[in-house]
Order: C-alpha cells, then structure tokens, then sequence
C-alpha cells in the first residue's frame, strides 16, 4: 500500500471517529432536553411478572407502579415506616439486594432520592415496583457489584405487623415471657395452610420471648386473654426472613388464626 493510500484511509477513519463523536454528543444533548427515561423505554422482560394497578412519573424521573392497593392512610412525611424491598438490575434481572429497611422515615432521608420519590404516599400492605434512573439511584458511583451510571428497580412494600381479634377473651392476659397454651393456624398469603394444631389435635405450649417464637408472636400474641382468638398478619422480618423453614419459603409474609386457650 502506497503512502498516499494510508493517509486516505487513515483520513476517512478521523472522519468516521469525528461523525461517530457528533452523534453521541446529539444523542446526549436531546436526551438531556427530552427529560427522563419514559416508562415504556425500561425493558423489564428480565424481571418477575408484574400486573400494574397504575402508574405515574415523579418530578425526577421514577417511574412508579402499583401492583398492589394498600390500606389505610398515605404515609406522612415524619412517619416510621419498615420497607420491605428486592432490588434489580434491569440490565440482568439479577438480585443486588434485599431486605427490610426499618424504621425509614421520608423527611429524614437516609435513602436514595429515588426512594424519597418513589415511596412518597404509599399506603400499609402496598405494594409498588420503583423504577429509578441512575441519576435518582447511585449516579456515577460504584456500590457493591452495581456499575457506576447503573438504572435499578426496586419492588417495595410496606409492611408492619397487624392483629384483628376476632374473639375477645376474658379469662387471663397473656404477657411477654407467658407461657400459654395456643390451638393455631398458619397460612402462606396465597393461602397455603403450612402449618396447623388443629389438624394434629391438641394445642401447644410456648413461650412468648424472643428466640423462642418468632419475633411477630411475642409481639402479637400479647394482650390476649383466655378464650380469645385473634388474626395476626406477620411481615417476613419478624417471621423466620432469608430463612427457608419447612413448607414456607424464605421472605415470606404469614397469616396466622390463634385461639389462646391458657395462661400459666
């Protein structure tokens, strides 16, 4: 090849580098102009399946879906709520992260900005998938094995354990440290009965003190009285959480009917 021959192409090269240049620096500027991602842009094919309710963008560009209606009031700014959430990249559909964030209150932050956003009126029970841009997540920052500039999705609920007493006893109170004696029913949310006393016969012993029951009896048990019956909804972290325990999968929110039968 004659030295004239290089420099043509070594022209034409300069020339494809400069134009490729040109149009992603375009294609930066119009996204910059356009605002963020829109929602139908976030391929998701990668994680679960989802029904949305309903959904909205926030100021900063999460995109918020419900999947599930919640119960009660919005949350207000300074009120403690636990966030249970699974966090993806929509990249991989894998798992970063997972877990209960306790006691998160939205007026003193402590959380990304797409939280702060994205969990902004959210109602007990809720649930919600948090679509959030890199720039409302961990921006430029490397966390853990997310890459820097990393767009992520969270799905969310908020959970508290709640009791609903559908008998009310009028025999002795049962306190934390009792040992009671309780017929039960335990049942996954889609209903699956993993666990029953009545089915085997006879009611148990127990007592009510952490370590020895999960952490969503000794908190929901107490204050019965003998001869009554209560519902219990018991969020996965105060169950047995990341722990897989017989027919109940990890992470798993239980219901439970108790009817306290004594009080020692």
């Amino acid at each position: 090849m004659s030295s004239r021959e290089r420099g043509i192409l070594i022209g034409l090269a300069i020339v494809l580098m400069a134009g490729t240049a040109f149009i992603v620096m375009k294609s930066r500027e119009q996204e910059q102009a356009t605002g963020p991602m829109p929602p139908g842009s976030w391929d998701l094919s990668r994680l679960p399946a989802a029904e949305v309710v309903r959904e909205q963008t926030t100021p900063g560009g999460v995109v918020v879906q419900v999947l599930e209606d919640g119960q009660g009031e919005p949350v207000e700014p300074d009120q403690a709520m636990d966030i249970a959430y699974v966090g993806y990249s929509p990249v991989s559909g894998a798992i970063f992260d997972r877990g209960t964030k306790r006691a998160l209150v939205l007026a003193r932050g402590g959380v990304i900005p797409g939280w702060l956003e994205g969990l902004e009126g959210i109602r007990v029970r809720e649930r919600r998938r948090l679509l959030i841009p890199s720039a409302m997540a961990y921006g430029a920052n490397r966390v853990g094995n997310l890459p820097p500039n990393s767009d992520l999705v969270f799905d969310v609920r908020w959970v508290r354990l709640e009791t609903e007493d559908v008998r009310e006893g009028g025999g002795r109170e049962a306190r934390r440290g009792s040992r009671v004696l309780v017929h039960y029913k335990g049942t996954l949310e889609d209903g699956t009965v993993f666990d029953s006393s009545y089915e085997r016969g006879n009611p148990i012993w127990l007592t009510l003190a952490r370590g020895k029951v999960i952490d969503g009896w000794v908190y929901g048990i107490q204050g019965m009285r003998v001869g009554g019956t209560r519902k219990l909804w018991i969020p996965a972290h105060l169950a047995y959480g990341a722990r897989a325990q017989g027919k109940i999968p990890a992470w798993s929110d239980l219901e439970f009917v108790v009817e306290l039968v004594a009080v020692e």
